[in-house]
């Protein structure tokens, strides 16, 4: 645990350091002193510290300001520790309610209080890290939904992107063939349940339909409501076998279970055989369709038994209007929004009659808004609020003229919504994308990497950076770089040539040419300027990998 001592008194900054190494505890490493707040806030950009110990009243910038100048510049701020005299109470209390974690009196600071406030700070700090740690586990499912659904839907903007979204998640999509199934569960006597059971029956039944399928299939699985789901099947045996030996006799075998534990049956759509990921929305669009044909007495439909799979391309796509869809839900675009309702609405009143194909496109996109907007659940849901069944009032619907309402009504709130959120929205956006170099900083991300990862395209991002940013997008990758370096030098493990090929530049001199022009001098220069800093027992240490 790393601290940072700011106080305008030397003798105070002293005192404390050496209280801290009193204690006897390796925990605990004093990694920087400040004599101001302006100073601090540097600091804790370059040293990133774990603690803050602050004097309340200093020079250019005082402890309060200090707290809420960090908290608003560092999405993770440092905690802090507030020191006081006796007169500074009030100022203490602001302190606390800043999020200041404790206050000590100078004239009564002894090495067992420091420890006290230390390991409540150190507590905290476990605590935030243990939540942390569920927040990137749930963060990283919604990222697979989202993955799968644009797997679906072919949103995809590029082959990079999906193979780097791939590396992500640590999935691979390397069968020679792939099919998707799209199921639907139901019970007709679920009408008669208690409002909270139906959720709870569906759930579980969702659980043993995965469990029993995964004893034969090798797949990936999203649920998209509670009845509704689609598995992403990957073939590695002959599919002719496939069928015989391991998709129907798991499909029959999960129907019967299903029904036999719940009561529930299973109905199935299953699509075409195709030979690549990026084809797995052609086999989910022949799936639903396959799905629409089911019924009680033939709860299992093959695409191939209704149409030829050339036909399957007339079948409605979401990805007619992939681009201008992304555009709005990135941007928060409620111009293109209510555009891309006018050509729906113009499609469906020209198929009056095709309510089947029109409900599957009104579905794909309430699970497009839901799965691809940060908070799609919440937005949603509050704009159907007062329907009884919220948005899945949308499966009421039993006419086109209904769908264009319910979808009217679902435009028109994200509109609302994205009229209300597209200041902020690209401000946060390059936050995300700041955040994202720092971490991969390492690995060399270049512009259409990131833009990748992020689902926007190279000039945009180029194009937002340069208006919201401090820097270019180049010139930011460039200064992150060079503070990285900078913290290398600092540790005395690193030879010059090495740091310049941890972070990716061409050789030592190009990093040293780099490192003068931002810094206005060498690195041997800055190492030898700040070589007091670095504790001897690391200066005679040999290089190891970061």
């Amino acid at each position: 645990m790393t601290i940072l001592i700011v106080d305008d008194e030397p003798l105070t900054q002293i005192g404390i350091q050496s209280m801290i190494s009193s204690l006897n505890k390796a925990d605990f490493t004093v990694c920087a002193t400040a004599s101001n707040g302006a100073a601090a806030l540097d600091l804790i950009e370059q040293k990133h510290p774990d603690i803050v110990i602050t004097d309340i009243k200093m020079p250019q910038m005082n402890g309060l300001d200090l707290i809420k100048a960090s908290q608003e510049r560092f999405d993770t701020p440092p905690l802090f520790i507030m020191l006081t005299n006796f007169e500074e109470f009030a100022y203490a209390k602001e302190a606390l309610n800043y999020g200041a974690i404790e206050y000590l009196i100078k004239l009564e600071l002894t090495p067992d209080t420091l420890l006290n406030a230390l390991k409540k700070a150190d507590s905290k700090l476990l605590k935030e890290a243990q939540s942390s740690k569920h927040n990137q586990s749930v963060r990283m499912l919604l990222f697979r939904e989202r993955f799968l659904f644009s797997l679906l839907h072919d949103l995809f903007i590029s082959d990079e992107q999906f193979e780097l979204q791939c590396r992500d998640l640590k999935l691979q999509f390397n069968a020679p063939n792939y099919l998707v199934i799209s199921t639907q569960l139901f019970n007709e006597r679920v009408k008669e349940l208690a409002e909270s059971q139906p959720a709870l029956l569906y759930n579980n039944a969702q659980q043993m339909l995965c469990k029993i399928l995964s004893k034969y299939l090798s797949f990936e699985h999203i649920t998209l409501d509670l009845q509704h789901s689609c598995f992403i099947c990957s073939i590695y045996e002959n599919p002719s076998d496939y069928y015989k030996t391991s998709l129907f006799p798991s499909l029959k075998a999960a129907n019967e279970m299903l029904f036999d534990y719940f009561s529930i049956h299973l109905k199935a759509g299953i699509g075409y055989i195709v030979n690549t990921p990026g084809e797995c929305s052609l086999s989910y669009s022949s799936a639903r369709e396959a799905l629409l044909h089911t019924s009680s007495t033939t709860p299992l439909i093959q695409a191939a038994d209704y149409y030829t799979k050339d036909s399957a391309h007339d079948i409605f796509n979401i990805s007619l209007f992939r681009s201008s869809l992304t555009q709005a839900y990135e941007e928060y675009d409620s111009k293109t929004l209510q555009s891309v309702y006018l050509s729906l609405e113009e499609l469906f009143l020209m198929h009056p009659s095709h309510y089947a194909q029109c409900m599957d496109a009104t579905s794909n996109i309430l699970f497009l808004s839901i799965s691809l907007l940060s908070d799609g659940e919440k937005i949603v849901s509050e704009i159907f609020s007062n329907d009884i069944d919220g948005y899945r009032s949308l499966y009421r619907m039993t006419s086109v003229s209904q769908l264009l309402s319910w979808l009217k009504k679902l435009f028109n709130g994200l509109c609302d919504v994205f009229d209300q959120r597209k200041k902020d929205y690209k401000t946060q956006m390059i936050r995300n994308v700041e955040a994202y170099i720092d971490q991969h900083l390492t690995s060399h991300p270049s512009l259409n990497e990131v833009a990748a990862a992020f689902g926007i395209s190279p000039n945009y991002l180029s194009a937002l950076f340069k208006k919201l940013s401090k820097y270019g997008f180049s010139e930011y990758i460039t200064q992150r770089k060079i503070e990285q370096a900078k913290q290398y030098m600092q540790t005395g493990n690193y030879k010059v040539y090495e740091i310049a090929d941890l972070l990716g530049f061409e050789n030592a001199f190009y990093f040293s040419k780099v490192f003068k022009k931002v810094e206005g001098i060498s690195p041997k220069d800055y190492i030898s300027l700040n070589s007091k800093f670095i504790p001897e027992n690391k200066a005679d240490q040999s290089p190891s990998a970061p």
